[in-house]
């Protein structure tokens, strides 16, 4: 919602304020008032906390479609930052809605609360909380996602290294140049080891494949 008020209500008496864009806000339900002939201070109450919580359903449920549309994006891609992005305006939304209902409780004892808005405001915090949950069950997913895709690239990384690992063995010791080493002189030995090292890496990479790890 993005707004900021500060509100203060007495014996026939409301004060207000906050920012350009708050006050801005609180002269349109003024007029809105005027507008449909409610001047008191408990219709007036009622049509400020009316519009704040209709503002904040609707913010909610543009929140609810981006949320469909992650649902959607996390099986096929990243989607972290925008999943955070949408917890961010969350929480500030729920941060909103317990200060909403606790101004409705205290104001309550001064001026007279309309049941629907007392109602309206309990559907936005259930809404929120709804929602929040929902977000959760997000993020957890989102997490699994990760970690199997992780563990994916941490497997073939391993499966790579297991294959290089005796083909480095083998020509880590004939790259020692000892002075006997028998089958250096044998005039195929250069052709004999390039076999051996092709066998056992194509060996590696069958014996993977089945296990299905590539």
């Amino acid at each position: 919602m993005g707004l900021n008020i500060h509100i203060i209500v007495g014996k026939n008496t409301v004060v207000t304020w906050g920012s350009e864009s708050s006050l801005s806000y609180i002269e349109r339900v003024v007029k809105l008032c005027v507008e449909k002939g409610c001047l008191s201070l408990d219709a007036i109450i009622d049509e400020l906390l009316f519009s704040i919580i209709n503002d904040m359903l609707d913010e909610l449920n543009s929140l609810e479609i981006e949320l469909d549309t992650l649902e959607e994006a996390l099986a096929k891609a990243y989607e972290t930052r925008n999943l955070f992005n949408v917890f961010r305006k969350l929480r500030k939304m729920r941060r909103q809605a317990i200060m909403l209902r606790t101004f409705i409780s205290r104001v309550s004892s001064a001026i007279s609360i309309k049941e629907t808005v007392v109602e309206e405001a309990s559907s936005l915090i259930e809404h929120l909380e709804k929602l929040h949950e929902r977000l959760m069950a997000l993020v957890q997913f989102n997490y699994i996602v990760l970690s199997d895709k992780t563990n994916k690239v941490v497997q073939k990384l391993t499966v790579i290294s297991s294959i290089f690992l005796p083909l480095t063995l083998i020509a880590s010791i004939y790259g020692m140049n000892f002075k006997y080493m028998p089958e250096l002189y044998h005039p195929l030995g250069y052709y004999i080891v390039l076999t051996v090292m092709a066998i056992i890496a194509i060996a590696q990479i069958v014996y993977f494949r089945r296990k299905r790890w590539i």
